[in-house]
């Protein structure tokens, strides 16, 4: 793989081992790499979701996000803040984001600390780089190299501002035309650090076989059942305060609670636990209902320790389906 003319960096030399393990769209992404090394750079790797853009090498630290958020100072290291020259201060190579569309907003306590942390160089990897508008792609870009795009108010006018304005329904030819040319001015501009592929752009050519495509994405949906509990949980809840109130506010709070009785009721909060059990007022003490009303109350809190419900994987319908898909290969392999 040849460096960029004019960067003084040798060829990068992959033995032929495995070069010929890799796919086409992987030996371009590799090549693609080395170009930014050597142009000493960071990028965006914005792959179609599922043509496996996931980084897995040795001599690397792989954490959370939430980890670096709150451990930040610790993967500085002590060292750092001491250090009299640039270089000498930057102890990381490589800061790799995978899912990298989680620092779209750069005022984050989790962006902001990932922004803290000295490396060389500085890879966003997102199947999603822009999902809601171009400050997302500004955000990423300040990240991993932020000489691409400059500050975020000269971004907006050179770019965000005229884009926005030709894209308008309501926008004249001429703002239309000069949007254009900049969205296009844009493209160019990033080009160079910027590589996403298509799923059906991509063959799985490695040297070893013919070309042939990615095999069609299979979707399975699962109609599932609430339990009784559950059943009884959401019928409570939809008699609350908080779901007669969500017209005239944001119905989204309402949702998400109904959603986690969908998915397992002990991750409902203590709130949602509260809200519950108002609504729990007049309905028939039925088994079921004596067991719902038994995990909120603990939820909430108003339970003594020694009440508390054991509650198993068959509260949740969700939780029961997937534990009897993890036990089929096991229950497979006693007859094999």
């Amino acid at each position: 793989m040849e460096a960029p003319a004019g960067s003084g960096k040798p060829p990068y030399r992959l033995p032929a081992r495995v070069f010929k393990m890799l796919y086409a769209d992987q030996r371009e992404g590799l090549s693609w790499l080395w170009s930014l090394h050597c142009r000493e750079t960071g990028g965006i790797l914005g792959d179609d979701m599922g043509l496996g853009k996931t980084m897995q090498e040795g001599g690397i630290l792989l954490t959370t996000y939430d980890i670096a958020r709150i451990n930040y100072r610790l993967i500085i290291g002590d060292f750092y803040n001491d250090a009299d020259d640039e270089e000498e201060g930057k102890i990381w190579n490589y800061v790799v984001l995978d899912e990298a569309h989680f620092i779209k907003n750069p005022k984050t306590q989790r962006a902001q600390s990932l922004f803290e942390i000295p490396c060389v160089h500085r890879i966003a990897i997102s199947g999603t780089p822009i999902q809601n508008n171009l400050k997302e792609m500004w955000a990423l870009f300040s990240f991993c190299c932020p000489e691409v795009l400059g500050d975020k108010q000269e971004f907006r006018t050179l770019y965000e501002l005229p884009i926005n304005r030709g894209n308008d329904k309501t926008a004249s030819n001429r703002a239309k035309h000069v949007g254009s040319n900049v969205a296009k001015e844009l493209r160019e501009r990033i080009k160079p650090y910027f590589l996403r592929r298509m799923k059906n752009e991509v063959s799985l050519e490695t040297g070893l076989t013919d070309d042939k495509q990615l095999p069609k994405k299979n979707e399975l949906i699962i109609w599932l059942k609430l339990t009784d509990c559950q059943r009884q949980l959401y019928k409570a809840f939809l008699n609350s305060e908080l779901v007669h109130l969500a017209s005239q506010g944001n119905p989204l709070a309402a949702l998400m609670v109904l959603k986690k009785i969908c998915n397992h009721p002990l991750i409902l909060t203590k709130r949602a636990a509260e809200d519950i059990l108002e609504g729990m007022d007049g309905m028939s003490n039925n088994q079921d209902m004596l067991m719902a009303e038994n995990m909120v109350m603990n939820l909430a809190d108003m339970a003594h320790a020694d009440d508390a419900l054991q509650a198993d994987q068959e509260v949740s319908c969700k939780l029961s389906f997937m534990s009897l898909l993890v036990s089929i290969p096991k229950y497979m392999s006693s007859y094999l």
